[in-house]
């Protein structure tokens, strides 16, 4: 399957969910971190895959690991994704925010390699989201609202989800349009998942019900 194309022609049923109950056509896969503490995400096997999409998740930095069933960022910067065969996508998490009042909270996308991918989210530092990309190591701010647009606190929970679609990208916190921007920079890159930029001696940022869908 390219990295452009979407579920109609792969024939397949979309599979059950773990306990039951079947999975709508459209969900590539999701997860609800369910697992033992200080199991790796790579190690960890997703709540549900679509019968198309048989990677499993992987570290492009090392640390994110399960806590109390859920992703945490243990205090690090870290990205882990998965490829599920398919560039255009939406991303949904409920994520708490790290404390300490530094970092940035959300999910990566389009990820070629551990230089060359996309993040959204919460930028804690400067209350407000945005969405960056990453070009050989080098960042670049791409969309996003004015400092002080939000106001970020520690344990505190957000709904962040984003849509890409050809060269559309738009991030919603708590289901309201927050930035947006325009890119064909690694539009037909397939693989996506969780992002943060921490720093030490603060609570952990967490994910939970992750979900993944085609657009």
């Amino acid at each position: 399957m390219s990295g452009t194309s979407g579920l109609g022609g792969i024939g397949a049923t979309p599979g059950s969910l773990a306990g039951g109950g079947t999975a709508a056509s459209n969900l590539l896969m999701s997860d609800s971190f369910t697992d033992t503490d200080a199991v790796t995400l790579p190690n960890h096997t997703p709540t549900y895959r679509h019968d198309s999409v048989t990677a499993s998740w992987v570290d492009n930095d090392v640390g994110i690991t399960i806590e109390s069933n859920k992703a945490s960022d243990n205090d690090v910067t870290g990205a882990s994704t998965i490829d599920v065969g398919n560039a255009n996508v939406t991303l949904a998490v409920t994520m708490i925010i790290q404390g300490g009042g530094n970092g940035f909270n959300g999910l990566a996308f389009r990820l070629q390699d551990a230089t060359h991918f996309w993040i959204d989210g919460c930028d804690v530092v400067n209350d407000k989201v945005t969405i960056w990309e990453n070009n050989g190591g080098v960042w670049a701010e791409r969309g996003g609202n004015a400092n002080g647009s939000f106001n970020f606190t520690a344990g505190e929970t957000r709904t962040i989800s984003i849509t890409v679609n050809g060269t559309s990208i738009s991030v919603s916190i708590d289901d309201v349009v927050s930035a947006t921007a325009t890119s064909a920079v690694f539009q037909t890159e397939t693989k996506h998942g969780l992002y943060n930029d921490a720093v030490a001696g603060g609570t952990d940022a967490t994910w939970d019900e992750l979900s993944i869908r085609t657009v």
